[in-house]
């Protein structure tokens, strides 16, 4: 009965999906990064959460994938997306991308950790993403799972200084760190 509900709500969200929805919540980024810009946490947060009530909070679901109650991805996936799905699935992205940007600067690394993750779930090497969990990581003082994010970062963007910049500091941390643990 769950799935014939979730195909029913997956297809009725389709058919219902428009164009005007995507230029609702793409305007809705831009208030978020203007309010970003500002240093109005609360409101680009606001914003950039809002994005998700016109986009959905996950990439619509293929009815095979439903039926068959299988986590192994569709093979047709990539190219049954029309261009309109494929930019909701990026602005769904960036919302929770963004999100995990102002989360670090309200100095939540948790919830950072919590969006960043959302993004590595649909495209886990995503650099931005694995920079930002990094760093809450690293904030967290969970450094295993900083240096993971960050070297998978530096692999997947080897010329960004903003990357190579972090993971050196991780290090330093880390062996600031041990060395108090010695001495103790």
């Amino acid at each position: 009965v769950f799935s014939c509900v979730l195909i029913f709500q997956t297809y009725f969200f389709l058919l219902n999906m428009s164009s005007a929805d995507y230029e609702t919540a793409l305007a809705l980024k831009e208030k978020g990064n203007n309010a970003f810009k500002t240093n109005d946490l609360q409101n680009a947060l606001k914003f950039y959460s809002q994005i998700l009530v016109f986009v959905g909070m996950n990439s619509q679901m293929h009815l095979r994938q439903v039926a068959n109650n299988s986590s192994m991805s569709n093979p047709y996936k990539a190219s049954s997306r029309s261009s309109l799905e494929k930019k909701i699935d990026d602005l769904r992205i960036i919302s929770f991308n963004n999100m995990a940007a102002v989360y670090l600067k309200l100095e939540n690394y948790q919830k950072a950790v919590e969006k960043a993750s959302r993004v590595l779930e649909d495209e886990p090497n995503h650099p931005k993403a694995l920079f930002r969990r990094g760093f809450a990581y690293r904030k967290m003082h969970d450094f295993e799972n900083a240096q993971n994010d960050l070297e998978r970062a530096v692999a997947i963007n080897k010329s960004d200084a903003v990357l190579q910049r972090e993971l050196k500091v991780l290090r330093q941390e880390m062996e600031r760190v041990s060395q108090t643990k010695v001495t103790k």
